[in-house]
């Protein structure tokens, strides 16, 4: 089920001979399940519903943490009506207790612990790699078996870090066009570093991924497909071990407040242009309904109105849980089609989206290049458009 595993990394630098200099892809057994929850704006959901699907866990009698790692405005202790709380991850960063499991606040929630953040450390802003695999590897030993990280918004190299080396990572987005654009730059930026980690003692590799920078710098949109061929070029060895590091780069969408059938149109772009232009399949796509409830609970500081047990988003949320983390069948809470709003309404046959294997798109006949928007140009012939 935690198909984005990525585990901790076995490190071997072997650059003697051409082939090799990149980090080899064995692993370790991961002691935890850690399930990173991000994207890249700030405002979508994401502390709320990473205390809310906490909360489902432990209900299903699972250990589980939560663990504010926004480095930048934690706030994840106010959604367990905590305000200031006793102990942050403070304390771990500036040497004074080595054991995150002193640092653990009990909720309110049986089997449900914290780990609060802390706003007052310049040494948290700016880890390095290496503090940032300590912290990881720290966090394996705690004593649960579900760790949720929430990650704070933005594409910094701490966010996209802690994604990566998570075993499981969701992006949430909602249906905002410029949400979605953030959600497609987070996820685009998560694969590239993965990568440039990956072959960071390749000169060659580096050297195209600063030419495919510039490029987007410029309003360019390079698939990856176009920067594996260069990849290929190099040698096979390279390119293996390159299609395998994409390969195993596996997350799932969830889509926050949603209200109408109208609202997963938004976000449908993002599915096509991850799979157009980065050649990702999102493994699982779910919707979370808006509800009053959840903003009752945060303004008011309730925690308990969090997750009623007949609240139109706490089922959604228990279903999302049920499948896409504890990869169960289908529970009571019957949302159709896996999490999509009742009133879903599938786009009609006649939209188009835009899409790089449209032949206007490869001989430069097409101004338009926006991956996963519907087609504007609507003299384009059927056969070279994509559904």
């Amino acid at each position: 089920m935690y198909a984005a595993a990525h585990s901790v990394q076995v490190v071997e630098h072997l650059p003697k001979t051409k082939g090799e200099g990149f980090v080899l892809s064995q692993t370790k057994p991961a002691a935890k399940k850690v399930i990173a929850i991000s994207g890249g704006k700030g405002g979508i959901g994401k502390t709320v519903l990473s205390a809310a699907m906490g909360i489902a866990l432990a209900e299903k009698g699972k250990k589980v943490t939560v663990i504010d790692a926004d480095i930048s405005g934690p706030n994840l202790h106010l959604a367990f009506g905590l305000c200031p709380p006793p102990l942050t991850i403070r304390e771990f960063f500036e040497n004074r207790r080595m054991d995150l499991n002193q640092l653990l606040i009990d909720t309110f929630v049986p089997n449900l612990t914290l780990l609060a953040g802390a706003q007052d450390s310049l040494k948290i802003c700016n880890m390095s790699f290496h503090l940032k695999q300590k912290f990881m590897a720290n966090l394996r030993r705690l004593e649960a078996e579900y760790i949720l990280l929430d990650l704070g918004a933005g594409t910094a190299y701490n966010q996209l870090d802690f994604f990566n080396m998570a075993d499981m990572g969701i992006v949430v987005v909602i249906p905002d066009p410029l949400s979605v654009q953030d959600g497609y730059n987070f996820i685009r930026l998560s694969l590239y570093r993965r990568l440039t980690r990956v072959f960071r003692f390749v000169p060659d590799i580096q050297n195209i991924f600063q030419q495919t920078f510039n490029l987007i710098n410029c309003g360019k949109n390079p698939t990856i497909k176009s920067i594996s061929q260069q990849v290929q070029d190099l040698g096979e060895v390279y390119y293996q071990e390159w299609k395998k590091t994409i390969e195993n780069f596996k997350l799932s969408l969830l889509v926050n407040r949603v209200k109408t059938s109208a609202d997963f149109l938004e976000c449908l772009a993002l599915q096509i242009a991850t799979q157009h232009l980065l050649d990702i399949d999102l493994k699982y796509i779910h919707f979370i309904h808006q509800d009053e409830n959840i903003r009752r609970s945060v303004v008011q500081l309730r925690p308990d109105l969090l997750m009623p047990e007949n609240g139109v988003a706490a089922k959604d949320i228990r279903h999302v849980v049920s499948e896409m983390i504890l990869d169960e069948k289908e529970t009571e809470t019957k949302i159709k089609r896996g999490g999509e709003p009742e009133n879903y309404i599938k786009p009609p046959k006649e939209t188009f989206f835009c899409s790089y294997r449209c032949r206007h798109w490869n001989v430069g006949s097409c101004e338009f290049q926006n991956g996963g928007h519907p087609c504007p140009i609507p003299h384009v012939d059927e056969n070279f458009r994509f559904y």
